[in-house]
């Protein structure tokens, strides 16, 4: 192993094609195992498993995400194995995400801490119906989008759309009040490499380019489905994304598909905190989540209020952290991530 500018040797790594990553996957108990595919991380293998993290040789932390690739049993020993090799490396914090409520007890066994840091929204397509008042502001928005804006919602090929899809995230990236693609927290759309992703797509009749997109990835052996990208025109009609995910539910509903992930809502407790709570840390979390501040940084209330209208219940998400989860660690989380720009 040799230096990177003095600051931490490079630990031993591994070359794996993506096609191997996105087969491994796909067999995930979880959809978000793609952010293994994203470009820029590297692949630690141990025995029979292997998991992707991005390095920060300079402030020697390592953020794996992803999950555990490869047999459960074996998780607890990757996770040893890689703590011992990234800190034999120079790496003085390493951390998780992300991580489901089944991964926390082969965390711990590893040495790791692992801190709630928001909730996950769910719902099984199979049984999905708008009917009820629990959904009548969601119908609403639908029926506005269908008959006053015309929109129209379908899968599509993303490499027949490549190029309108480009210019649709470019001016998405662009209104965001940060410009870091936060890959690490929600995955880029890997246009020209779908690898088992799905795409659909709202058009409404006056504009050749769509005005809204998705990214579904796979997983539980092939038995759900989660979003990844999704991202809409500064100037897309009202209810267009509504339109667009609930065509996506309905697709996968009519395939038979049982688990639908709208995706992690960063310190949300829409599912209730789990486990010992550090004081400190949860009134951080909620200063950020509820203040004006912490919003302008994300649109942390935002995002999980429009999930909110598809959930049919949501799961706690962790974080995993060595040598502890404090204030500085989920910190050093948030900057890999790009919440702080």
């Amino acid at each position: 192993m040799d230096t990177f500018n003095g600051r931490a040797r490079r630990p031993r790594l591994a070359q794996i094609s993506p096609q191997d990553l996105a087969e491994r996957a796909r067999h995930s108990p979880r959809a978000n195992a793609y952010l293994s595919l994203e470009r820029d991380l590297v692949t630690f293998v141990c025995g029979n498993s292997y998991l992707t993290f991005y390095p920060h040789y300079i402030g020697r932390a390592a953020f794996a995400v992803g999950g555990v690739h490869g047999p459960q049993g074996e998780a607890p020993g990757v996770l040893r194995a890689f703590r011992e090799e990234m800190t034999q490396a120079g790496f003085r914090h390493l951390l998780f995400f992300p991580v489901s409520r089944h991964e926390t007890d082969a965390l711990v066994r590893a040495g790791f801490e692992v801190r709630q840091t928001g909730s996950e929204a769910f719902l099984d397509p199979r049984e999905y119906t708008l009917s009820g008042g629990r959904h009548a502001d969601l119908r609403q928005m639908i029926n506005r989008a269908r008959k006053r804006y015309r929109v129209e919602a379908k899968e599509i090929d993303p490499t027949q759309w490549s190029d309108g899809l480009g210019r649709l995230y470019k001016a998405w990236m662009g209104a965001r009040p940060v410009d870091h693609p936060m890959r690490l927290l929600v995955g880029t759309p890997h246009f020209e490499d779908p690898l088992g992703r799905r795409y659909f797509a709202a058009f409404v009749p006056d504009r050749d380019d769509p005005i809204a997109f998705i990214t579904l990835t796979p997983g539980w052996d092939g038995q759900g489905w989660g979003i990844d990208v999704f991202a809409r025109s500064p100037d897309a009609p009202a209810g267009a994304m509504d339109l667009l995910i609930y065509h996506a539910i309905e697709t996968l509903g009519a395939e038979g598909v049982r688990i639908f992930s709208l995706g992690a809502c960063p310190l949300s407790e829409e599912a209730p905190p789990e486990g010992p709570v550090n004081p400190l840390i949860r009134a951080i979390f909620r200063f950020l989540y509820r203040s004006r501040l912490g919003n302008a940084l994300f649109p942390f209330r935002s995002l999980t209020h429009f999930k909110s209208k598809f959930a049919d219940h949501w799961d706690p998400v962790y974080m995993g952290g060595w040598p502890t989860m404090g204030p500085w660690a989920l910190y050093l989380g948030c900057r890999l991530w790009g919440l702080f720009g």
